[in-house]
């Protein structure tokens, strides 16, 4: 029982998008931003659109509060 169970788990997560690294998702806010004129604290949306844009169905696999915390972190600098 235990190894079907386990065997309908591995069949359920192929059909998850592989979630993305924290490294991956920091360097989209970097390519973002750095083809950004306008890094004033309003631009966050405008990252976080693009971001959401480029992650596609792996964005529910990211933890939100980190990724604005990053993104507002790479407009600061």
């Amino acid at each position: 029982m235990h190894a079907g169970f386990l065997n309908e788990i591995k069949i359920l997560k192929s059909y998850l998008p592989a979630a993305p690294t924290p490294e991956a998702v920091q360097g989209y806010i970097d390519e973002i931003v750095a083809g950004m004129t306008d890094r004033s604290p309003k631009a966050t949306g405008t990252v976080m659109k693009a971001l959401w844009e480029r992650l596609g169905d792996a964005r529910a696999s990211v933890d939100k509060k980190d990724v604005a915390r990053r993104v507002s972190e790479a407009l600061k600098a």
